[in-house]
């Protein structure tokens, strides 16, 4: 499908949560790595999608969320430079592939 209107997707990867973050307990980057590749085999391919070196609890990444919610209401079409939009070829079960 195709999102309802202006969309863009931010992926903190450096962790999700307090506990998730490196040295904690549940620090997981296997489960960070699962994830970004679960999202690249189904996002639809219009979306843009940022891969960002950050922690969720980062200031650095909630000023980038802050940022491109900004740009999604501007109504700029255009993702800044580290939103990059994934292009995907079909596969052959007719989802999506990097």
């Amino acid at each position: 499908g195709s999102s309802g209107g202006r969309t863009a997707v931010l992926v903190p990867l450096k962790g999700f949560s307090h506990p998730n973050h490196e040295g904690r307990p549940l620090h997981n980057p296997a489960g960070v790595r699962a994830f970004v590749s679960g999202l690249r085999e189904t996002i639809d391919a219009a979306i843009p999608v940022g891969l960002l070196p950050l922690h969720v609890n980062d200031p650095a990444f909630s000023d980038a969320v802050v940022k491109e919610f900004e740009r999604l209401m501007a109504g700029n079409p255009e993702p800044r430079s580290e939103i990059k939009q994934k292009r995907r070829k079909t596969c052959s079960r007719g989802r999506s592939s990097t």
